[in-house]
């Protein structure tokens, strides 16, 4: 019913622990479907020799679908799986640690549960659990810190210690609610917490030093990702991502970060690649700047690939060879809804070709072209089914009708290399070489304020926004993200990130492209590094695979 509403609790699981903390669930609850979401949560009573009911115990742990919960298997709640809990399910809590989601994201929950089971192991309670393989690097030492702070409420005697952890968590009633409030302001009392934790404790090995804030970030490796340039990532209804390298292959990961194919996907006229997008049934477009000499003059071409990897547009690609309108160094591309057609930027011609799910070209002979198009490196759809191109020549973005025959240029930006539509209509444009972020109303075509600048934003390459409204940008050179206010929030424009943006221990390296999935995570690719980064729930879960303007699942 939303998310943090709708849990119920099932019949039979109250109960008290032995002395020794050990429960057993008995049998007489029933799912309500398979599907169902099964998680359990342990309040009050006393620990490690204490008396009374201490208040502030609280803990939880994600177990996963109720139809998948084996009689008689071992379940371990404590600090580590709060922690795995509140950080991937934060999207689906509420601040006291309700869980629930809305009825068209069963998926985006799932994925997230499956998270915190692969963060945290359900079975023994420690780091990291089961479901990562060898070309994921988690974030292991960052989540036994945090246990180790939770773990100061969890003993009667720490009574002192907790204080000052519900205090720094915002005056947090207890230790589940502290770590939610944590996992959804990471940048607050950073020194401070760290300090709670302790340099040992239960949990280990720990941080050796204060993080820059307490997200959680996965780094990934192979599958065809590699030194020659992560750039585009989409995500498919699924959770999965799809990652294009400039070297000439396309990974695709899990939900988990698990590739899906050894040495990624190559052939079909694979090269080259900045731009790629994939549509409502799976497939996969991909823009290949360059292609063989034999092919279409080197000018580069469309490869189309099914969702399970096969290319569907022959050994060379789409080509509609530059005589008939087609391809010429094409750099990006945007998908205009579940049936609609398909656009791609050409930055050899300075042209824009419509093409339709088949490939064939519906722009005519030559494209649609204009002289207001300088460089078009960029393009994002809006609302209208019009297409919004980034001119990273010249101060402008241009905006053309699905028709081709309306073409109009707004002067607003300094080299937009990253475009987004957000739900209100907003374009939002990241200015490589202006070290900013413009705003722009595409109903009007009107220029919003002045834009937007800070020290986060360094050469900022990529922009999108979250199911939540809010504006998230990717600084090739700052190798950081910086975080705005949307155009729904009380003070659009405004800093949400910290000073010194999100993520800075997070292993971004030129950062090159960004987008979310529907269980609130934010996927990177690092072009330097060969690598993507995902930072587990710290945005507001969007429907996938994005197909105009953002849109919540």
């Amino acid at each position: 019913t939303g998310a943090g509403t709708g849990a119920a609790a099932l019949d039979g699981t109250a109960m008290t622990t032995d002395a020794a903390g050990g429960f057993r669930v008995a049998a007489g609850y029933a799912c309500p479907r398979a599907a169902s979401v099964l998680y359990a949560v342990a309040r009050g009573g006393h620990a490690g020799g204490g008396t009374g009911s201490n208040a502030a115990l609280a803990e939880m742990v994600a177990l996963g679908p109720c139809g998948g919960v084996v009689s008689g298997a071992a379940v371990t709640v404590d600090e580590a799986t709060t922690v795995a809990a509140a950080w991937a399910l934060r999207a689906f809590l509420s601040a006291d640690g309700t869980l629930g989601a809305s009825a068209t994201n069963a998926q985006g929950l799932a994925n997230a549960v499956r998270m915190a089971g692969a963060l945290v192991s359900v079975a023994v309670g420690t780091a990291p659990g089961v479901g990562f393989g060898p070309t994921v690097t988690a974030p292991t030492a960052k989540v036994n810190t945090l246990a180790n702070l939770l773990s100061g409420c969890a003993i009667d005697a720490g009574a002192a210690r907790c204080g000052s952890l519900l205090a720094a968590a915002g005056g947090a009633p207890d230790m589940l609610r502290a770590a939610i409030a944590i996992a959804r302001a990471p940048a607050g009392n950073v020194a401070t917490l760290y300090g709670l934790a302790g340099g040992g404790g239960v949990y280990g090995p720990g941080l050796s030093a204060a993080p820059r804030d307490w997200m959680l970030a996965l780094t990934y490796t192979g599958g065809g990702l590699g030194r020659l340039g992560p750039t585009a990532v989409a995500i498919d209804g699924g959770g999965g991502a799809w990652v294009a390298n400039y070297g000439g292959t396309v990974a695709a990961l899990s939900p988990l970060g698990a590739p899906l194919f050894v040495g990624g996907i190559t052939g079909g006229g694979l090269g080259s690649i900045y731009g790629m997008a994939l549509d409502g049934g799976g497939r996969v477009w991909v823009a290949n700047s360059a292609s063989a000499g034999g092919v279409n003059g080197g000018r580069g071409s469309v490869t189309l690939l099914s969702a399970a990897g096969q290319a569907l547009s022959g050994a060379d690609g789409f080509q509609n060879s530059y005589a008939s309108g087609g391809f010429n160094v094409p750099l990006a591309v945007a998908i205009d809804g579940a049936a609609g057609p398909v656009w791609v930027v050409n930055t050899g011609n300075a042209t824009v070709t419509q093409v339709n799910r088949s490939g064939g070209t519906i722009s005519g002979g030559a494209g649609y072209g204009s002289s207001a198009l300088a460089f078009p490196a960029a393009i994002a759809l809006d609302a209208s089914h019009a297409a919004w191109v980034g001119n990273m020549n010249g101060n402008q973005v241009v905006k053309i009708s699905q028709d081709g025959r309306s073409v109009t240029a707004v002067n607003c930006c300094s080299g937009p290399q990253g475009l987004a539509v957000d739900a209100s209509g907003t374009l939002w444009a990241a200015n490589f070489y202006g070290n900013s972020v413009s705003r722009v109303d595409t109903a009007v075509g009107v220029v919003k304020g002045a834009p937007i600048t800070g020290a986060t934003l360094q050469y900022p390459a990529a922009i999108a926004v979250d199911g939540a409204g809010s504006v998230w940008v990717a600084s090739y050179r700052g190798n950081v993200l910086t975080q705005l206010a949307g155009s729904g929030a009380a003070s659009p424009e405004a800093m949400v990130s910290p000073a010194a943006g999100w993520a800075g221990d997070a292993g971004l390296d030129q950062p090159f492209a960004l987008a979310m999935d529907g269980s609130g995570d934010v996927w990177v690719t690092n072009f330097a590094a060969g690598t993507v980064t995902e930072l587990i729930g710290v945005a507001g879960p969007v429907k996938t695979p994005l197909l105009g303007p953002v849109q919540q699942p």
